[in-house]
């Protein structure tokens, strides 16, 4: 998203043409398509400390533990593989049908040039795809585990 935000305030996008734009929004959203395959267990690790009698003087040990399940299952039934195909399908429906609405509601058009399906820019599919990763991934995730740690602390 910080490469978008690049572009509009450098006004790159004024020497685009359809393949600058597919390639742009294609070389953000692949990385994302492909991490279920490539790195299964993207994930943050946890340290944990354990206090370790040595010679009768304790000593701390950090111990990095990654807990993904994702990295020891099959790559149908990994979690990632799924919210994946989940934000595709997503992404692909709103685009193809809901930007009409846009379209009357709003009086808007996409005047960027383009490839197109169904009217729509098919650099918009892959740019969705990103941004929705960021949305569900990022703040919703984000959000979830803040509530989660607060109602942890109060127990």
């Amino acid at each position: 998203i910080s490469i978008f935000g690049f572009i509009v305030i450098s006004q790159c996008y004024e020497y685009f043409n359809a393949w600058g734009y597919l390639g742009l929004c294609g070389g953000l959203a692949l990385p994302l398509m492909l991490q279920p395959i490539f790195y299964p267990q993207a994930s943050t690790p946890s340290i944990t400390v354990n206090n370790v009698n040595v010679n009768g003087s304790k000593v701390e040990e950090k111990v990095v533990v990654i807990n993904n399940p994702d990295a020891k299952r099959p790559f149908h039934k990994r979690y990632s593989t799924k919210a994946t195909l989940y934000l595709l399908v997503y992404s692909f429906i709103g685009n193809y049908w809901y930007t009409h609405y846009f379209y009357s509601v709003l009086q808007a058009k996409y005047t960027m040039p383009s490839h197109r399906l169904n009217d729509v820019p098919i650099a918009m599919f892959l740019a969705t795809h990103f941004y929705f990763c960021t949305y569900h991934v990022c703040i919703s995730n984000g959000l979830l585990r803040y509530v989660d740690r607060m109602y942890c602390e109060n127990d």
